[in-house]
């Protein structure tokens, strides 16, 4: 089981893609909007395509949700 779970390790969503192809998909995530005083919004150029998001993430397999 362990091997297994490393193939998911810091990929998770793109790894379960192989499999279930296109399928929805239920993922532990979380999404924010910081807005300053000139109503401005706070976005995160994104590591994997280079395009500007709003911030925020997903839980990997192997994280905990209390840390």
């Amino acid at each position: 089981m362990k091997d297994n779970m490393e193939r998911y390790r810091g990929n998770y969503i793109t790894e379960m893609r192989k499999d279930v192809g296109h399928a929805p998909l239920m993922v532990i995530s979380c999404g924010v909007i910081i807005e300053n005083d000139s109503g401005e919004i706070l976005l995160q150029k994104r590591q994997d395509n280079g395009l500007w998001a709003l911030i925020g993430g997903s839980m990997e397999i192997v994280e905990n949700i209390l840390k």
